[in-house]
């Protein structure tokens, strides 16, 4: 599932986060990938997303 909506971002990028800026007044738009998964991380980046940071531990 991770998969497919990380595709979904880098096919439709300029159109999801136009409407998450603009429409929805946001400021901000997050998205994380396992550390080892480099394809993942290289799709993010190529969104425009830069690393601030690895997150150690997930809370559930």
């Amino acid at each position: 599932m991770l998969n497919s909506g990380i595709k979904l971002c880098y096919r439709d990028r300029s159109e999801t986060f136009k409407a998450c800026f603009e429409a929805y007044q946001l400021y901000r738009v997050e998205a994380g990938c396992a550390v080892e998964n480099h394809a993942s991380k290289r799709v993010l980046e190529k969104c425009g997303f830069v690393v601030e940071g690895i997150q150690e531990r997930i809370c559930l």
